[in-house]
């Protein structure tokens, strides 16, 4: 309602743009995002008419069925350039769309750097797993291993009773 937008709404009401149904606050902008609304005077589910959207949002009354006055200074207002006053972006006078391009890439910067940081963690790991197999102790192949040995044991054990088994027969004839 700041704008100057709608001339009938009473100052400090509530512009189309809610945060959860009332006016923005600049000192609690942090979580905006989650809280903005559109005002309900003009969401026809919520008891509001969409014609306050043409006639502004305090209109008591409908008006006439072509005035677009109101229609024509919101979108004016929508694309004449501002600038930011905090997010961080860079600094300029920018258009809501050119904010909202502005917001895009610095999303599409910080997708693409987690990609390349997860590709990088990923490789990293591969190599990590690699070296320690080269190098370290193949569990598998040692356990394989050890079945053989237990197995070679295994019959040597058979061999030396059969042996001791005839020594005794020899030596009780």
């Amino acid at each position: 309602s700041g704008s100057g937008v709608d001339t009938t709404l009473a100052p400090g009401a509530a512009g189309l743009f809610t945060d959860i149904g009332g006016g923005f606050d600049p000192l609690d902008e942090v979580g905006l995002a989650g809280r903005i609304r559109i005002n309900a005077l003009v969401v026809p589910e919520q008891g509001g008419a969409l014609w306050r959207l043409r006639d502004g949002l305090g209109a008591a009354t409908p008006g006439p069925g072509g005035f677009a006055a109101h229609l024509t200074s919101l979108a004016s207002s929508l694309s004449a350039p501002r600038t930011q006053v905090s997010g961080g972006l860079s600094i300029g006078a920018r258009s809501l769309s050119g904010f909202a391009s502005d917001i895009a890439s610095l999303q599409s910067v910080a997708r693409l750097g987690a990609e390349s940081g997860t590709a990088f963690a990923t490789a990293r790991s591969d190599t990590l797993r690699s070296a320690l197999l080269r190098d370290g102790v193949d569990t598998d192949q040692e356990m394989q291993n050890l079945l053989l040995i237990e197995q070679a044991y295994a019959a040597n054990a058979k061999v030396v009773q059969t042996v001791d088994d005839m020594i005794k027969i020899l030596l009780g004839l």
